[in-house]
């Protein structure tokens, strides 16, 4: 006989829900065959000192990685130039890595490597509690919230102990308000003078 227990609570605990605003959403696409491709892009983006809230990514039916990338609105424009952002050649294992052999190159894709997504302005509500990787249904219960209210996600990750919510300009404040609804949040507590 085989016994398992389920951990549930009336009210999921929180330990809070924490907002970011002015930010933008990248999307980007890049061989996912080859490691070294990966592994470049970290690279330049390292050397460029990009500050992610948010990094998801997304493998396709035709071997490629969609990136989705929540950076600071400041830094949209160097994006939107990719001349800017690969302007240096990235050195990895001895191999010369710049733009071409990082992003999906292939002449039959040419048009699809120029293709950028970029969403701004977008908002980032996120929280994490105690035991979540142990949980299941904590993400249900936070979309289901968001949704009944006829807010739309955009986008939305998962780590062990994290959610994050990635929503329109203008409602990260009405669905952290949601969630402090539905979830347990912590208290001040008095001291007693």
């Amino acid at each position: 006989m085989e016994t398992s227990a389920v951990f549930w609570e009336p009210k999921i605990k929180t330990y809070g829900f924490q907002l970011e605003k002015d930010l933008s959403l990248w999307e980007l696409e890049i061989q996912w065959l080859e490691r070294d491709s990966m592994d470049a892009l970290v690279e330049i983006l390292e050397k460029r000192e990009f500050a992610f809230s948010l990094l998801l990514g997304q493998v396709t039916n035709d071997a490629h990685l969609n990136l989705y990338l929540v950076v600071k609105r400041e830094i949209e424009d160097l994006f939107l130039d990719p001349q800017t952002m690969f302007k240096e050649k990235s050195f990895h294992h001895g191999h010369s890595c710049d733009e071409r052999s990082v992003m999906n190159s292939s002449p039959e894709n040419e048009r699809k490597r120029d293709r950028k997504v970029v969403q701004t302005p977008v908002e980032l509500v996120h929280f994490q509690g105690p035991h979540y990787c142990d949980r299941y249904g904590i993400a249900y219960t936070a979309f289901k919230a968001i949704e009944s209210k006829g807010i739309s996600i955009i986008a939305s990750g998962c780590s062990v102990s994290c959610v994050y919510l990635l929503l329109p300009e203008g409602y990260g404040e009405q669905a952290r308000q949601i969630l402090n609804e539905r979830f347990e949040v912590p208290k001040k507590r008095q001291t007693k003078v």
